[in-house]
């Protein structure tokens, strides 16, 4: 059964609604001295990608960074850095939720611990 008949929520839109979800995050003091609470929009979004592809290499949070904000305000579902859209990585990870169910989710739950 085809999904195009109803609708769904924006990858973008999911992303948001995870970062209003986020655990509280560090105050301006700590960022001032040079503490990072690990949970800017790439690196969250990256958390998102290892859910997806537990082999997933880490990217520059640099270079996700336009990507993430692009992905996020539902312009792009995919481009260079974002593996999401009709891809290879999407139909093996539809694959991983139908045969390995439980290690995807345990995944889903580090996901949720850290962040």
């Amino acid at each position: 059964m085809s999904n195009h008949g109803y609708p769904r929520l924006c990858g973008g839109t999911f992303f948001t609604l995870t970062l209003q979800a986020l655990k509280q995050r560090m105050g301006a003091r700590e960022h001032y001295d040079g503490d990072c609470d690990g949970m800017t929009d790439p690196e969250v979004l990256m958390g998102l990608f290892k859910v997806v592809n537990p082999d997933f290499q880490e990217l520059d949070k640099k270079l996700l960074k336009g990507a993430a904000d692009s992905f996020k305000s539902c312009k792009a579902k995919t481009s260079v850095y974002l593996p999401f859209g009709d891809t290879q990585e999407i139909r093996a990870f539809d694959k991983r939720m139908k045969t390995q169910y439980t290690e995807a989710l345990h995944d889903m739950e580090a996901f949720v611990d850290t962040f």
